[in-house]
Parts: C-alpha cells; sequence; structure tokens
C-alpha cells in the first residue's frame, strides 16, 4: 500500500511542474519517446 501512495504522490508532483521540466524528464529517461503503454500489460 505504501508504493501506491509513493507514487501517487510522484505523480501529483510531476503533474504540478512545467512542461519544460516534463519534456527534460522524458528525454533523460526515454529520449526516443518511446511509446511504454505497450509496456504496461507484458
Amino acid at each position: 500500500m505504501g508504493e501506491r501512495r509513493a507514487v501517487r504522490d510522484r505523480e501529483r508532483r510531476v503533474k504540478a511542474w512545467r512542461r519544460a521540466w516534463k519534456i527534460a524528464l522524458i528525454d533523460a529517461h526515454n529520449p526516443d519517446w518511446r511509446d511504454l503503454a505497450r509496456d504496461l500489460n507484458r
């Protein structure tokens, strides 16, 4: 349960970030902008 709360809290913090910060985060961890949704159901 604690992990779910941590994930939710992190998501809320990221949602409050400016767009440029979000893009920088994506570029750092997913530079090809690969669609990660396909990997969720594996």
